[in-house]
């Protein structure tokens, strides 16, 4: 990583409306998956170790945003992404579904 990254990647920037309505879907999103993970799994939705991180940036944001301030770091934003790939990715196997990739992650 960069310097200047490392300098700047915790700046906070205005979240526009694509940031806010991403991050409501995938709260949404993992909530519904944590019931239907259990009911149908027959035990707890357990982050995987290496994604924790992304997951303390992404819950971070979602508390920021419950506070009504909307704005976001460049890392929670790739972090909002990587588990909303990822609550799809269990979501469908779950269901016995073929992996999809994110159309927000197609041209990364």
């Amino acid at each position: 990583m960069a310097e200047n990254e490392l300098r700047h990647g915790s700046m906070l920037h205005l979240s526009g409306e694509g940031v806010v309505s991403l991050t409501a879907a995938v709260s949404d999103r993992y909530n519904r998956l944590i019931g239907d993970f259990q009911r149908i799994k027959g035990s707890a939705l357990q982050v995987p170790k290496d994604m924790i991180p992304d997951y303390q940036r992404f819950m971070n944001l979602i508390r920021r945003y419950k506070k009504n301030d909307m704005r976001h770091t460049d890392a929670e934003a790739r972090s909002l992404k990587t588990i909303a790939q990822w609550t799809l990715d269990i979501n469908n196997a779950i269901r016995n579904q073929p992996a999809e990739q994110l159309d927000c992650l197609k041209n990364e």
